[in-house]
């Protein structure tokens, strides 16, 4: 199976054309004292609950923290660029043509996907957002301890982000 190289070459975004012409603002580009790092995860299912952990999907989360540091942001991307090539009945042989464009050998990735440490974080993880912070929905935002569940705007957002954001 050919996979397109994404790992060094530019790919042309269909989405969000005002980030694309410059008139949007990244939040990746604010630091800030004591800042803290959000992280958004994608689900293919709007507004579903949460019930358990897809294989494919735990794989390809894993690949992603078995990555170099550099990479894992990258790979998460290209990831979720790619879904439909993986997340099909035997997504082995396409999750690892993506790996080794982030740098993986094929003992690496093997080494990866059997490591039940990384497997019994992610679960645990789940458990944690579950239990004690209720989340069972996708998506769900917490902006400084307040949840929302649903769908936001890139307005909505701002709008809720923005007070928190000084000078």
């Amino acid at each position: 199976m050919a996979t397109a190289r994404l790992f060094g070459s530019s790919i042309k975004r269909r989405e969000d054309p005002r980030f694309i012409t410059g008139k949007g603002n990244y939040v990746a580009d604010i630091k800030r004292p004591d800042m803290a790092m959000g992280v958004f995860l994608r689900s293919p299912h709007a507004h579903a609950l949460i019930e358990s952990i897809d294989i494919k999907a735990a794989a390809a989360s894993m690949l992603a923290r078995c990555a170099d540091k550099d990479k894992f942001f990258p790979l998460i991307e290209t990831l979720f660029q790619m879904q439909r090539t993986w997340a099909v009945e035997k997504p082995i042989p396409p999750l690892l043509a993506i790996a080794k464009q982030a740098g993986f050998t094929e003992q690496s990735f093997n080494e990866c996907l059997a490591n039940q440490q990384i497997l019994d974080g992610l679960k645990e993880t789940q458990n944690r957002a579950a239990q004690k912070f209720n989340v069972n929905s996708t998506p769900t935002f917490f902006i400084n301890g307040k949840m929302f569940r649903g769908t936001l705007t890139p307005e909505e957002l701002d709008k809720q982000v923005a007070p928190y954001l000084k000078g």
